[in-house]
């Protein structure tokens, strides 16, 4: 096998370790030496292969499972490991062919889950946080419980700085890592990321929380009266209403609404400016009928990625002055305008040149017999 180079790999995601008591078995775990002997490489880059490990980082493809013993020598008298069955599969086939008595590798049973009632739609994120976290702890989880080593490996991470979840660099307490590993080791690893709250993108309150705690009302007559304010909102809203306007005649509107439904002695309670904002976008139907200008300017697309299907579908027309010099008949000098219109399926091109008298210009009538025409 050819000698590999020390250059960084592209980082993955470690792997979900295997169980504690499976790591256990010493015939699996191999130090440098083994490693620069089985690789074909020298024992400098393997302990650096070994160091990446228990960085997280990826060697050759894989984040390597790696621990660190007393061994009386090394840095610190420690001594760093690799778990065999971590390591890229050439590598574990060529171990296994010349280790013949060597144990098999642990295979972990699945997991048997219950079909889940709900789907979480951020079920991609949270996978995501909780290998992270894995990969964190994953050196920690080698060492035995209530061990020595264990709880240094805890102090080591603890100590180093982590690329956190979202990028920026973290660095976690040991509480906190005690945590992770008590979730992991007891089975309930999905606790290491954060429930999707139930009630997102849900309303807390029918109008607002002054009228929900007053309204002795039965919920579905509370359902009724919030769905009929919230139209007589969109419907002042597409008249342009100013915000203020419409909270005003919103809490009239309510009252008359709650005395309706039963609640007789209902009393002025404006519904709010958050639910009056809330409810904001009905004022694009409005602006489409009264102000064309801002339509125009802010709210209609103005760049078309596709030509129409047939032709005279889309036409484009503008007016403009051509810039030859004609004599009137009465001797005065002018230009002419040129009606111009685009097809914009064809790209066919039509146009009408007018001369007009002194002192007047292009009208409606010109624009509507040029395109009859």
């Amino acid at each position: 096998m050819s000698k590999h180079s020390s250059r960084l790999a592209i980082q993955q995601p470690a792997p979900c370790p295997a169980v504690p008591a499976e790591l256990a078995d010493e015939a699996l775990w191999m130090g440098s030496a083994g490693l620069a002997k089985l690789a074909e490489i020298d024992e400098s880059n393997a302990s650096k292969a070994l160091l990446r490990g228990m960085n997280g980082k990826a060697w050759r493809g894989n984040v390597l499972t790696v621990r660190s013993i007393d061994m009386g020598k090394g840095r610190g008298g420690k001594s760093l490991q690799v778990y065999v069955p971590s390591l890229p599969a050439d590598l574990r086939d060529t171990w296994h062919t010349i280790k013949k008595s060597a144990p098999a590798e642990p295979v972990s049973a699945p997991i048997q889950r219950p079909m889940p009632t709900h789907f979480d739609l951020s079920i991609g994120t949270r996978v995501a946080e909780m290998r992270w976290k894995l990969a964190i702890v994953a050196p920690a989880l080698a060492q035995p419980k209530r061990s020595e080593a264990r709880a240094a490996m805890l102090r080591e991470i603890a100590a180093r700085e982590h690329k956190g979840f979202h990028g920026k660099p973290v660095q976690i307490a040991v509480d906190t890592l005690r945590d992770w590993l008590s979730k992991i080791e007891t089975n309930n690893e999905q606790q290491l990321a954060r429930r999707h709250r139930a009630d997102i993108g849900k309303p807390r309150y029918f109008v607002n929380a002054e009228w929900d705690k007053a309204c002795p009302l039965q919920e579905f007559e509370r359902r009724q009266i919030s769905a009929d304010i919230a139209l007589y909102i969109r419907g002042l809203h597409k008249g342009l209403c100013p915000a203020r306007k419409i909270n005003s005649l919103a809490s009239a509107e309510l009252q008359r609404l709650s005395r309706e439904a039963g609640w007789l002695d209902a009393g002025l309670i404006k519904p709010g400016l958050f639910l009056v904002r809330k409810l904001k976008s009905s004022r694009l139907p409005g602006i489409r009928e009264f102000d064309a200008k801002l339509f125009h300017d802010t709210y209609r697309p103005s760049i078309h990625r596709c030509r129409p299907d047939w032709p005279m579908e889309i036409v484009y027309g503008d007016v403009h002055p051509d810039d030859i010099l004609v004599r009137r008949k009465d001797g005065t000098t002018a230009t002419s305008r040129m009606i111009a219109w685009l097809d914009l399926c064809t790209n066919d091109f039509f146009y009408t040149l007018i001369l007009l008298p002194e002192g007047k210009s292009v009208t409606q009538a010109h624009i509507i017999a040029s395109f009859i025409e």
